[in-house]
């Protein structure tokens, strides 16, 4: 569906960087995302939909002046124990309004998988992860980084089944 004003109180706990309103700097990405959801969505409520993504303008200038804002410039340690930790329901920066670095596409989520289950060391996920093409995704975590996004545009794609 259309997005054009992000609410909070609809975001998922128990994702890369906790509670927010994500946006991925990927648009295929964004597309297969969209795509997900219409799937599911169907599953759950037997009802068709059309995968739609919103597109935004951020002003990252007055974030950085305004916003408390945590950046991972890359998926190392910190980041992985990040994610880690959200995926299971520990906020590390719950006084963050934005949260910057890599997202997570489904081989990414496969290793992390593996290593929560203990088939893989921190170590060896990580030089998994070294390998996989990621893109950088936005988390805004308070209405105030809200405020800055402003809505563009949307598209629709193909019907899902």
């Amino acid at each position: 569906m259309q997005v054009r004003e992000p609410e909070l109180s609809m975001s998922k706990r128990y994702l890369d960087f906790g509670l927010g309103f994500y946006l991925t700097t990927n648009k295929e990405q964004a597309i297969e995302f969209s795509r997900k959801v219409v799937i599911r969505e169907k599953r759950k409520l037997r009802q068709p939909g059309v995968p739609t993504v919103s597109i935004y303008e951020f002003d990252m200038q007055s974030a950085k002046k305004e916003l408390d804002i945590l950046e991972f410039k890359s998926p190392n340690v910190d980041w992985f124990d990040y994610v880690i930790n959200n995926r299971n329901g520990v906020d590390l920066s719950p006084s963050s309004d934005v949260i910057i670095g890599s997202v997570a596409n489904d081989d990414v989520y496969r290793v992390v998988d593996d290593y929560e289950n203990g088939l893989l060391t921190k170590d060896m996920a990580i030089e998994a992860l070294k390998v996989k093409k990621l893109y950088t995704q936005y988390t805004m975590k308070t209405a105030a980084a809200l405020e800055l996004l402003r809505f563009t545009s949307s598209e629709s794609y193909t019907e899902v089944g």
